[in-house]
């Protein structure tokens, strides 16, 4: 049987400690041999929120991501950092958080032919923050995003 090879990098951002389907798709791209998951981005979820009412909801989400990976017995895993605890009001507020620099890392890199992917189910808080500080990213991955509803 042919060794089968990751076709594509994804840095995966979720609210892991909201509802379950975060969960779902973190565990798929985790199990899938053509993906290279690069960067977990532990998401915050809308303010009143039935769940994660601990105040730290990026926190609690890249801690469930990190229980994940160490009940499924993954040998080798990819970083997982808690993102923005809140929304951005404006674009002035984008700070050079350890999510925000790590996104912008993955995107500059110059070291790999594989298409970089961001695949998202929660707020988009972490990405525009690294988009604020780093323009350039933009043409250097693609957005796979889920979400909206509570937006009009």
């Amino acid at each position: 049987m042919p060794k089968i090879s990751p076709r594509c990098r994804v840095i995966i951002d979720n609210d892991f400690a909201g509802d379950p389907d975060g969960l779902f798709q973190f565990v798929h791209h985790l199990l899938s041999p053509t993906v290279d998951v690069r960067l977990v981005v532990g998401s915050h979820f809308k303010a009143m929120s039935e769940w994660g009412k601990s105040g730290r909801q990026s926190e609690d989400s890249a801690a469930k991501a990190t229980e994940v990976m160490e009940r499924m017995g993954l040998r080798s895993r990819p970083p997982v950092l808690a993102g923005a605890e809140a929304v951005l009001k404006d674009a002035r507020q984008a700070m050079r958080t350890p999510a925000a620099e790590a996104i912008i890392a993955e995107a500059m890199r110059e070291d790999s032919p594989l298409p970089l992917f961001y695949c998202a189910g929660a707020g988009l808080t972490d990405l525009a923050m690294a988009l604020s500080i780093e323009p350039r990213i933009a043409g250097r991955m693609t957005l796979a995003w889920i979400g909206g509803g509570e937006h009009s």
